[in-house]
């Protein structure tokens, strides 16, 4: 019997280990669409992460500002102990004595008026936080883009790698149609090796594309924080149509896209945000010139004992009740002259304002050149591959005529070597370009704050 519950607390133990960790475990794709791997570096990434805890902060200080129009409360016990000549609480004479003296206390303080200083304060605090918040979804901004970049990255280098393993296969049917020629002596025993040369060369390139995609593929993973993802990290790969119509989207016009992102981008928002807080910041030191006035209200009471007299002492009672005391008063504090240290603060204050609205011009203005960049970088890369890809429809039907002009030993190594080269770089340029251009596309949907997606 023992032995049947030790067996089935066992069983148990191992079932619930095993729930626990399904339940701890973390369910990642096999492949990861570019929103995936925007949404998981997102949430995952330190330097976001820290981000957020500075908009904590500031939340907790503003919270701190809105809690100082409450009055304060305050409690105190006081406990002493005299010893020699002194005066008696008893009968008031002086003797030599030990006496114990225990009192206690209860304070309220509110601050009545104080130059308008803490409903300043608190503008200034949230217009701190929304600052936080701005900075905070620029991080996530910036790492969209980043990760935009290391994703199309690794799309090209495995379209690359597409390329030379095509290519490679190719020569690879060269190869043995060359052996087929020579054996039926059509060509000379040289074409042969020349073509053979030729394979290794392409086998090597092969293997150069290959250890490039990895590299692209680890650079994406170490931008995600991924420690390890079982069954290796890959991405999805757009179709042709998919990519086709990316490729095909309209430009708006920089002056549009500008306007657009004045309203939305948190860069222009978190600029406005402290350029307002400075703005406040001014005022918090202009109440340095009003007076203060605060209310104060306390209760105490006490209790002495003198040791080792033999007249009668006032019983604990009468004591807590004769010396129970209570006071209320205002206090009004007027600054007549603090060495300027208000005037200055004031001119400081003043001189923040005028910098923060410097700051807000040049990242407006900063903003325009950035578009206005952008916006050239994708008419071009758009021109670009327009041009390669004619290019390559070109190279194409070279490689194919020389194709045939070789398989009918018309046409030296050589010059197959060079058609397959001007193929290989067309097709090189046109999947750089296309790239080029998807980005610089993604770059300007960005500004305009649509949805980063293939």
């Amino acid at each position: 019997m023992k032995n049947k519950l030790f067996t089935i607390a066992a069983a148990l133990t191992v079932s619930a280990t095993a729930i626990v960790s399904v339940a701890g475990a973390q369910t990642l794709p096999r492949t990861w669409s570019l929103r995936e791997c925007i949404d998981y570096a997102v949430e995952n990434n330190i330097s976001i992460q820290q981000s957020a805890l500075q908009v904590e902060d500031a939340a907790l200080n503003l919270n701190t500002t809105q809690n100082s129009r409450l009055p304060s409360l305050n409690a105190g016990v006081n406990q002493n102990f005299s010893f020699g000549r002194m005066a008696s609480e008893v009968d008031n004479s002086y003797v030599n004595t030990q006496a114990s003296n225990t009192s206690g206390s209860v304070s309220l303080n509110v601050d009545v008026f104080n130059g308008f200083r803490i409903n300043n304060q608190a503008k200034m605090d949230r217009a701190t936080l929304g600052a936080a918040t701005a900075s905070l979804q620029r991080a996530k901004e910036n790492l969209e883009l980043n990760i935009t970049g290391l994703y199309l990255d690794v799309l090209f280098k495995k379209e690359i790698l597409a390329v030379y393993r095509e290519q490679t296969s190719l020569t690879r049917e060269q190869v043995a149609n060359t052996r087929l020629m020579v054996e039926q002596g059509k060509v000379a025993m040289s074409q042969l090796y020349d073509i053979e040369a030729q394979l290794a060369n392409d086998e090597v390139n092969e293997i150069t594309a290959g250890n490039d995609l990895a590299l692209a593929l680890l650079s994406l993973e170490q931008a995600l924080n991924l420690e390890h993802v079982e069954g290796g990290f890959d991405i999805v790969v757009p179709t042709a149509e998919e990519l086709a119509v990316a490729g095909n989207e309209p430009l708006v016009s920089p002056e549009s896209i500008y306007d657009t992102a004045l309203g939305i981008k948190p860069e222009v928002r978190q600029a406005e945000l402290r350029l307002e807080s400075s703005q406040h910041q001014v005022r918090v030191a202009q109440s340095g010139y009003y007076p203060s006035l605060s209310l104060g209200g306390s209760v105490s009471d006490g209790y002495y004992h003198q040791f080792g007299q033999d007249y009668e002492q006032q019983s604990f009672s009468d004591q807590i009740r004769n010396k129970h005391s209570e006071s209320v008063g205002l206090n009004l504090s007027i600054p007549l002259f603090n060495r300027n240290r208000t005037r200055n603060s004031v001119r400081s204050a003043r001189l923040g304002v005028t910098n923060s609205t410097l700051e807000l011009a040049n990242v407006r203005l900063a903003l325009y050149k950035e578009i206005q960049q952008a916006h050239q970088k994708a008419v071009s890369a758009r021109e670009r591959f327009t041009a390669t890809t004619k290019a390559l429809t070109a190279a194409e039907e070279s490689f194919r005529a020389m194709e045939i002009r070789y398989n009918s030993g018309k046409a030296t190594v050589f010059e197959y070597d060079q058609a397959n080269t001007r193929l290989v770089s067309a097709r090189s340029e046109q999947a750089q370009a296309r790239y080029d251009f998807l980005f610089s596309a993604r770059i300007l949907d960005f500004y305009r704050g649509v949805r980063i997606d293939l």
